[in-house]
Parts: C-alpha cells; structure tokens; sequence
C-alpha cells in the first residue's frame, strides 16, 4: 500500500495476535495495533474480524480479552465488534507524562457466534470502515499503551 513514501510497494500496516493463552480455561488476550498511516481504511476492522474468527474457530477459544487505554479511539471497534467491558484498572498506566486508566473487554465464543447469526457475517465486517474513526487499534500485548 503506499504509505506516503511515493512508493507503492508492499509494507506492514500493523501486527495482531494472542498472548496470555491459556488453552486449559479456553482463553487468550488479543493484541491489535494498525499503523497510522493506514487509519481509517478498514484494516483495524479485517484484522479483529480474523482474529476473532481464528480465535474462536481454528484455536477453539471461550473468550478473548484484551486491554485499552481510556483515550483509545479504538475501543468503539472493540464495542461495535460485541465486546464487553469488564472494568477499569484506574491510573494503571503511565503514558505521555500522565497517568491513564485500563479497561478491560471480552468476547465469548457464544457471544460472537451471536453476532454472526444476527449479523449474517463476522462482528468486526458488519460495520462501514469509513464510519468510524477508530481504526487506531491498539489493544493488550506486550504494549497496551501503543499509540
């Protein structure tokens, strides 16, 4: 994709995956972070929406969980996509010469199934890439204060 460089050459537009697995309790933390260059165009969506699918249907995950800062536009994808927020951790993180609260978000494997059934399609495609301005996903992972 051309990333402002004049080049159209192929480049990483973010990473995602899970950490915290815990195959016993059939659960795992999810990282997502999408570069902002490539903001708004629907990767943040694709990427959770493979994710969870992933997750949930080749890993055989109960829940998927992860984490955001207070002022992280991408919590509404988390919201849309039929995440749950379980709570805040107050003041947990330090960021930018400020301390920022944590919250916490979760989806069931039947809760997201849900949403399929309803939807027609996975959680994260059901929604216009264009209508929202959260496509700066970051969340959990080695570094849930990404930008």
């Amino acid at each position: 994709t051309d990333d402002g460089r004049g080049d159209n050459e192929p480049r990483p537009v973010g990473v995602c995956g899970f950490t915290s697995i815990d195959m016993l309790a059939r659960r795992a933390e999810f990282s997502l972070y999408v570069a902002p260059h490539i903001h708004g165009k629907g990767v943040g969506w694709r990427a959770l929406d493979l994710l969870l699918d992933h997750g949930f249907t080749n890993l055989g995950f109960n829940l998927i969980w992860g984490e955001s800062l207070d002022a992280n536009p991408a919590i509404k994808i988390f919201e849309r996509a039929g995440f749950v927020k379980e709570g805040t951790r107050r003041q947990f993180y330090w960021k930018d010469g400020a301390l920022h609260d944590a919250h916490i978000y979760s989806i069931t494997r039947a809760e997201w199934e849900l949403q399929k059934q309803f939807s027609g399609s996975s959680p994260a495609s059901t929604a216009s890439p264009s209508s929202s301005p959260a496509d700066s996903s970051s969340a959990s992972g080695g570094d849930p204060v990404a930008p």
